[in-house]
């Protein structure tokens, strides 16, 4: 399953074109330039090649649309950082215009610089997912407290940083000092949908997945529903999101958000959503973000006090 990288690469450049057209309107110069910035991280779950190749397909459709419209050139740039300090030089230098970033890089840009959460994939109206704990029916799991000593089945943390986060604060308030000893084992699988069929064909006593993932493996094999069930679930939390850079003109960032909120309302735009099993662009802000933020505070919380523990 690569919905979620998928959606911010491919989205992520659909928002690129449109702010092109509406810098356009603001510039006096016959080429206008903008870059948009990507995460390594936002790379995760899809090819580059792959997203680059669909941005550059769309972006051919709609920008000679655009010039035409507005009789100017837009020269249009996007940049891959390997690391937050990339991406902090690139703010520093005021080089980049909009940014997809992960939630943890999300938490530290905001601490010093001007950056705005604006908009995120969403299907049913509904940006936010959460992670589910999975059992299979016949298990006498019930808490976290009978976590311990079982066998776990996740997908790579390193995909899914959120994850790991959300079951290291779960499992702290157990008492636990981390993931690996409150476990016989961990099994990191491939993807979310070998996580699942671990648990299903017994090689697994649980296993942690997205939500979303879950529902369509479930629609995909509906033996899946009657054989596992859910038993600890984290807070809901929107997992993608790309953020403006707050030197943008406030009233052009209006216009790009009404934009995309249109995106749907086009035949073109809702095939391009479908594929990607989202339905919508929505605006989120800042409050839209606590869940998530508090989350990784918690994670901080938990991890100081195992520190003070190590030193007395």
């Amino acid at each position: 399953m690569n919905r979620n990288g998928n959606i911010v690469m491919f989205l992520s450049g659909i928002i690129t074109l449109w702010l092109c057209g509406y810098l356009n309107s603001y510039a006096g110069d016959d080429k206008v330039k903008f870059t948009m910035g990507y995460s390594i991280f936002s790379f995760q779950e899809v090819s580059p090649i792959d997203a680059s190749a669909a941005i550059s397909v769309y972006a051919k459709l709609s920008k000679e649309k655009i010039e035409k419209r507005l009789n100017k050139k837009i020269d249009f740039h996007y940049f891959v950082y390997n690391s937050l300090n990339d991406i902090k030089e690139a703010l520093d230098k005021n080089e980049v215009d909009l940014l997809s970033i992960s939630f943890t890089e999300y938490r530290e840009l905001k601490k010093q610089y001007r950056i705005t959460p604006c908009i995120a994939p969403s299907a049913s109206d509904n940006a936010y997912e959460q992670y589910y704990f999975l059992k299979r029916n016949d298990s006498n799991l019930t808490k976290t407290e009978d976590l311990i000593g079982k066998n776990l089945s996740v997908p790579n943390f390193k995909n899914h940083p959120m994850l790991e986060e959300w079951l290291f604060n779960l499992l702290a308030k157990a008492g636990h000092r981390s993931i690996n000893s409150a476990f016989r084992q961990v099994k990191v699988t491939e993807n979310e949908s070998s996580a699942i069929y671990n648990v299903f064909f017994g090689n697994s006593d649980c296993a942690v997945v997205r939500k979303s993932v879950y529902q369509a493996v479930c629609e995909l094999n509906p033996q899946i529903k009657k054989t596992l069930s859910v038993f600890i679930s984290s807070p809901s939390f929107i997992p993608i999101f790309s953020v403006v850079n707050e030197n943008t003109n406030k009233v052009l960032i209006k216009a790009i958000l009404d934009e995309t909120k249109a995106l749907q309302l086009t035949s073109q735009g809702k095939n391009i959503l479908s594929i990607f099993k989202s339905e919508s662009m929505i605006r989120i802000n800042d409050d839209d973000l606590k869940a998530g933020l508090n989350i990784l505070d918690e994670n901080d919380y938990f991890k100081k006090q195992l520190t003070i523990k190590k030193r007395r």
